[in-house]
């Protein structure tokens, strides 16, 4: 049995031109894969509802912005022809342009609604205390949130004397160095790339850092049967391996494995 899988259309307006993005999929498939490829359909339509209005609202924002020479957070590249790279990228998606010239821009905002937020943009917001939608927690329309949000010089200003996070002051104690009262993101920043540590120390100390990334991944922890352990925790048992066993230390399942040793209460139900 033949099933039709759904499509959606993108109207992008711009200069005048109106250019006609369908995303989507061949439309006859098999049951299974064209189940499937239903399902994708359905999610894009969904992230496409939720986030039309206010990209519509953003393009008009940056053509005046152009008209009037005053291009705010919107960089120069925004207005040029989109490249052949990005109408690969957008071929491969399943989107069709006809009717008219698409921008780099926006050709770049359509891509960047179909991609996952960077975890330090995310960061920003929250600490704004700016909450999105699930649909709406996409690329395009974080980075959009954040430009508008350091337009505003106060913010700014606030973002850039924000405390220092649980990281920058690990490297503080990695390094047994006193943690200042009162230390900001940017202090300890340049703390970090001033610091005159000698490079074997400081190859340790971003091993150490790549083995908290590595159990700070949701997926990973669920592998090693573990629950999500605090720095402190983590820093332990990466210690007692750098006494006990220099090679497994910077082997995030060899740490996994002495956090349960240390910490069996940590252990995840399988």
């Amino acid at each position: 049995m033949e099933l039709i899988v759904g499509v959606f259309v993108i109207v992008v307006l711009w200069l005048g031109v109106k250019a006609l993005a369908t995303l989507g999929s061949e439309p006859k498939s098999d049951a299974s894969r064209g189940g499937a490829k239903r399902v994708e359909a359905t999610s894009k339509q969904s992230v496409l509802d939720s986030n039309i209005g206010w990209l519509r609202e953003r393009w008009v924002e940056a053509e005046t912005a152009k008209a009037a020479g005053a291009l705010s957070y919107f960089p120069k590249w925004f207005f040029d022809p989109a490249t052949d790279k990005q109408l690969t990228r957008l071929q491969r998606m399943g989107v069709r342009l006809s009717g008219g010239e698409l921008t780099k821009g926006a050709a770049s905002d359509i891509i960047g609604l179909f991609e996952d937020p960077e975890s330090s943009d995310m960061d920003v917001l929250k600490f704004f205390k700016m909450k999105l939608s699930p649909e709406q927690k996409n690329e395009t329309r974080v980075r959009h949130e954040i430009s508008k949000l350091f337009q505003d010089p106060e913010k700014l200003t606030a973002w850039r004397g924000r405390p220092a996070d649980g990281m920058q002051k690990e490297f503080y104690r990695f390094f047994s160095l006193k943690i200042p009262s009162g230390l900001t993101y940017e202090e300890a920043e340049t703390t970090i790339r001033e610091a005159d540590i000698p490079d074997a120390e400081f190859d340790a100390w971003r091993d150490f850092e790549n083995v908290c990334d590595e159990l700070a991944d949701r997926s990973t922890l669920e592998d090693y049967g573990l629950r999500k352990p605090s720095l402190p925790v983590i820093r332990a048992a990466y210690d007692d391996l750098r006494k006990t066993a220099p090679k497994d230390a910077n082997d995030p399942m060899s740490v996994a494995e002495k956090i349960l040793q240390l910490k069996p209460e940590l252990a995840r139900e399988r």
